[in-house]
């Protein structure tokens, strides 16, 4: 095995761009988690975890992904790279650290009822849904492992001999919203957390990260990062 690649240019940069990508993705997650419509589906649960248990994001992310992490390790290595832990690691943790700048940068504790300022939550959950997804799509293109429940998809369709990752894509995601709707519904935050944020990012994803990734992040990191050694 050759461990000197792993420190060369190519993989420096690409160290770099995932790291500035999850630190910015993590922008999106607390934009659309100020915006009370909604976050992306494995998020909604995160967050009702989160405000359950009266825990950080970043630590309620690493406690639920590390048994995804130990089950990709078991069934489907190659997902695994630098890629799954600066996920693990700095997802969650930086979208506390946004929400904390924000809150701070604004002087008082961000809040919406009803129908309130409904064209700032409409341009907050926009801003942060095409800041998760541009980002995701450097991320991704990165190719240096994956976010454990990113890679749980293709886990169930391996293990399964054939059932589709967009199906099993499909049914985590319902998994996670009703979680959150059970567990956020005992402090009444649900329709915080599930909302038109939680449908557009859930159906809307795949199309957008695909143009994304094609026409903005692969040809960045190709040209800046090189090829993998």
């Amino acid at each position: 095995m050759d461990v000197k690649k792993y420190f060369s240019r190519q993989y420096g940069y690409r160290y770099m761009v995932i790291v500035v990508s999850m630190m910015l993705n993590g922008l999106g997650v607390s934009l659309m988690r100020l915006s009370c419509m909604g976050t992306d589906p494995f998020n909604s649960m995160n967050y009702s975890f989160s405000g359950f248990f009266h825990i950080p994001l970043g630590t309620v992310v690493i406690l639920v992904s590390c048994p995804l992490l130990v089950l990709s390790f078991l069934t489907m290595k190659s997902s695994l790279g630098f890629g799954t832990v600066a996920n693990m690691a700095l997802l969650g943790t930086s979208a506390d650290m946004w929400v904390s700048l924000i809150t701070k940068a604004v002087g008082h504790e961000i809040s919406f009822d009803g129908m309130e300022a409904m064209p700032l939550r409409v341009a907050l959950v926009c801003m942060g849904i095409l800041c998760m997804i541009f980002f995701n799509s450097f991320y991704i293109s990165a190719d240096l492992g994956m976010s454990p429940y990113d890679a749980l998809g293709f886990i169930i369709e391996k293990l399964s001999g054939g059932f589709p990752f967009k199906w099993a894509r499909v049914i985590m995601d319902i998994v996670c919203v009703v979680t959150a709707y059970f567990v956020a519904g005992k402090n009444g935050s649900q329709w915080e957390l599930i909302g038109i944020g939680t449908v557009i990012m859930a159906f809307g994803t795949g199309p957008l990260l695909a143009f994304f990734k094609e026409h903005i992040a692969q040809p960045f990191v190709k040209k800046v990062c090189g090829k993998l050694s």
